[in-house]
């Protein structure tokens, strides 16, 4: 059998449907390609028409909301060759060419399928174009959908091209005059090109691009002037430079928002530039994760564009940038706080949470932030050197979802506990223990109850007087010694126990992701199986004292009335779900039974 090689076919007006419907995502993207072409088609006769009276660079787009759109400019133009080799053919554009042959860095261009954008928002396209290599000759080209053409000689005109594109009514839009200025100061703010629409619209540079020498204040201002162009949402709170990178090119600025947040809210807002030209204005991903209060404008031509030109690619490029702006929001973060003290303020107290987090995962945001940052207590939001001052030596915390025995006893106490449930408190304290030296106490784990509740000498007799009294709960009996001594008894839940007893439960598969659920196994095979929850009795507490040498009946009456209430306090703890009707009518017969005695 013989084998031939052949050609693949391309059905071209499928393919420029299928390009034309879905390759943008919105029409105004038309505005910018055009542009784009008028913009490379100025730089194009910068670098090649010496002739002393060449036009200025500057492109005029006109909006007429009788349907049309013009974009006018005074770049190169087009010769009858070029307008086949490159306007008429798919793909092919020259900006690429004289971008490898010339190494100018304004050149946008890349794909040559822009000027597709055309057809897709209108019903004819006309382009006029003189060339500076042929000044004595202007060309008119028409077409309505991309598939045929026809080119023929026009009244003569000025070096450069104009773009006039009748609109499709379903785009008609785009002859807003309003509308349109809002599409170019969007996409084309930063293009060194003049451009009007009938105002300048890129007459203001951005401030990272002010290469003059200002006072710092001065400087400070213009970066919150920029900020303020493309933070849409939040007022700019402060701002500041990215630093040059030594392997790629970018400039650019960063600015945290002034509106509250939390530890998992992401308001994050960047706005990346390849050229000059906006490529992608929703790229949260190039700040970090925990920088969910920030936003930033950023200038790197060694990023690549996708074809549609609304997104970049995430090559090795892109993870430069990334690692560049972690690096940048740190040390911009550490300066703002050494230099900006009143903005500061504003920020430890707009953004506690979400700087809490991110100390967790920045060492240096940690030493920074340690002593500034509140974290939630029993008592209210407290700086660790404060709940340090009223525990020394130690700090403690609570893992429980609500008001157990935890909060109890250190209310009793005058004594702050944390609240090690919500996200990123239980780590922050412990890296600032360890950092200072300082021990943590982790309540209602087993380790934890050894701290707090000292055991008392063994001792049969009491022992089993105190069995018989309290021994009907169902749960472990401990007699022991802690503070206040006006606390008799205290019914306390063991977390861990509890957290395993979740864990290991059958339905825990319906709940948790596989990948979760064995990670979490993986810890609680460590912890041994115990009680849900123990009664703690205070040997240091009158009212005990005098229970162990009552009478039998007294007694007993005495100690439902202490179970009934630890009961009632501990409703809703897991392990400690009991009856609730039940633990009231053994309180109310208990003391009734105390008043007949």
């Amino acid at each position: 059998m013989i084998t031939e090689l052949k050609q693949t076919g391309v059905d071209t007006g499928g393919l420029l449907q299928v390009l034309g419907q879905n390759l943008y995502s919105t029409p105004e993207v038309a505005v910018r390609e055009l542009v784009q072409n008028a913009h490379d088609s100025c730089v194009r006769r910068r670098l090649e028409d010496k002739a002393p009276d060449a036009a200025p660079p500057r492109i005029d787009v006109t909006a007429d909301p009788g349907g049309t759109l013009t974009i006018l400019d005074t770049g190169a133009g087009l010769t009858r060759e070029e307008v086949e080799r490159y306007l008429a053919t798919l793909g092919a554009g020259y900006t690429r060419i004289l971008r490898r042959s010339s190494g100018d860095s304004e050149l946008v261009g890349a794909f040559g399928l822009g000027f597709l954008s055309a057809y897709v928002i209108s019903d004819l396209v006309e382009v006029t174009t003189t060339s500076y290599q042929d000044p004595g000759t202007t060309l008119l080209f028409r077409s309505r959908d991309g598939l045929r053409y026809s080119l023929s000689e026009a009244p003569s005109a000025p070096v450069g091209t104009r773009v006039r594109l009748t609109l499709k009514a379903s785009h008609s839009q785009l002859g807003g005059p309003d509308y349109v200025a809002r599409v170019l100061e969007r996409y084309c703010c930063l293009l060194p090109t003049p451009i009007y629409a009938p105002a300048a619209i890129n007459g203001t540079p951005p401030s990272w691009r002010v290469s003059e020498d200002l006072p710092e204040l001065r400087r400070r201002k213009l970066h919150l002037e920029t900020a303020r162009r493309f933070e849409r949402h939040f007022e700019p709170l402060c701002v500041w430079e990215v630093e040059p990178a030594p392997e790629f090119e970018v400039r650019g600025i960063v600015w945290l928002q002034d509106g509250g947040s939390w530890a998992t809210s992401d308001t994050r807002r960047v706005s990346i530039f390849v050229r000059g030209m906006l490529v992608d204005d929703d790229a949260p991903r190039a700040l970090p994760e925990w920088a969910g209060f920030a936003g930033a404008a950023i200038e790197c031509n060694d990023l690549t564009p996708t074809a549609s030109r609304e997104a970049v690619q995430r090559d090795k490029a892109w993870d430069q940038l990334v690692e560049h702006l972690r690096q940048a929001t740190v040390k911009g973060l550490v300066h703002v706080a050494r230099t900006q003290p009143e903005a500061w303020r504003r920020v430890v107290a707009r953004h506690n949470e979400a700087l809490r987090a991110a100390t967790l995962v920045e060492p240096a945001l940690f030493d920074l932030l340690e002593n500034q940052l509140q974290l939630p207590t029993s008592e209210g939001p407290m700086r660790l050197r404060e709940v340090e001052k009223a525990t020394p030596g130690r700090l403690f915390l609570t893992v429980g979802d609500g008001d157990g025995y935890e909060t109890l006893i250190h209310r009793a106490l005058s004594q702050p506990v944390l609240t090690g449930h919500l996200f990123g408190v239980a780590a922050f304290a412990r890296i600032w223990c360890e950092a200072n030296g300082k021990k943590l106490i982790t309540l209602g784990t087993q380790s934890g109850n050894e701290e707090v509740f000292r055991p008392a000498e063994k001792d049969p007799d009491r022992d089993r007087r105190l069995g018989a009294l309290f021994g009907d709960a169902g749960l472990g009996i401990s007699a022991s010694h802690f503070e206040p001594a006006t606390l008799p008894l205290l019914w306390v839940p063991d977390r861990e126990a509890a957290l395993k007893q979740r864990i290991e439960d059958d339905r825990a598969d319906r709940r948790i992701s596989a990948g979760l659920l064995g990670l979490a196994r993986q810890f609680t095979a460590s912890i041994e199986s115990r009680e849900l929850a123990r009664l703690f009795i205070n040997l240091g507490s009158p009212l005990v004292q005098e229970l162990l040498v009552a009478d039998d009946a007294k007694a007993r009456h005495a100690a439902a009335v202490l179970r009934a209430l630890a009961q009632v306090g501990a409703r809703g703890q897991t392990g400690l779900d009991r009856d609730l009707g039940e633990a009231l009518t053994e309180l109310s017969e208990s003391l009734r039974e105390l008043l007949r005695s």
